[in-house]
């Protein structure tokens, strides 16, 4: 609806990887994932954690969400997903 009227539009929630590169009327409130899980990813890599299970909702914006968080886990073992 905001590509097709040409009316920008602001979601507060929603945020999917690669939603808004190919809407550009579309905007979210929320950050990319791999901005939002970094001080996560920060955490676990400080604290030395070299196994991880995660645990999420079966929805697009957990699922970017974990996407965004394991991009910046090298080295970490997902043991369960």
């Amino acid at each position: 609806l905001a590509d097709a009227l040409r009316l920008p539009t602001v979601s507060p929630s929603g945020w999917k990887k690669g939603l808004l590169i190919k809407h550009p009327y579309l905007y979210s409130l929320l950050p990319p994932h791999k901005i939002g899980a970094w001080p996560l990813a920060k955490a676990i890599l400080d604290n030395g954690i070299k196994r991880v299970a995660i645990i999420v909702s079966q929805n697009a914006f957990y699922l970017s969400f974990t996407d965004g968080l394991l991009e910046q886990l090298p080295g970490v073992e997902i043991v369960d997903r």
